[in-house]
């Protein structure tokens, strides 16, 4: 991945954060309350946007990343192109058995983008 996707991942990073301020402990506050639903899918879709910018970028590159950055571009279509299908329990299922992964390959993907001073710059 090129350093140019650095801003891209630190936003995706950011609403990781953010969603996770948001996100209830309780699944059933979760599908109780309709602003936290829309808080969180608002930073899904953040995510999803992002990954969608890194993957125009470089789509050779992108192409080799984790199956979880194509399906939140899926998931991000969805929550953009059809929000009154969205089903609550599926996201707080996707939520709880995959993002946690999903964000350790965001930071695995920021520990392995080239620093400045490795292409020569001071």
């Amino acid at each position: 991945m090129t350093k140019e996707a650095q801003p891209y991942l630190l936003r995706i990073e950011r609403a990781l954060v953010r969603k996770n301020q948001y996100l209830p402990t309780s699944e059933e506050e979760f599908f109780r309350s309709e602003p936290l639903l829309s808080e969180v899918l608002m930073q899904l879709l953040q995510v999803g946007e992002n990954l969608n910018q890194i993957r125009q970028l470089d789509p050779g590159s992108f192409s080799q990343a984790p199956v979880s950055w194509h399906q939140l571009i899926g998931l991000r279509n969805i929550i953009a192109h059809g929000y009154e299908t969205i089903k609550p329990e599926l996201i707080w299922q996707y939520l709880a058995a995959q993002l946690e992964d999903f964000q350790a390959t965001i930071q695995t993907a920021l520990a392995g983008l080239p620093s400045d001073n490795a292409s020569g710059k001071d």
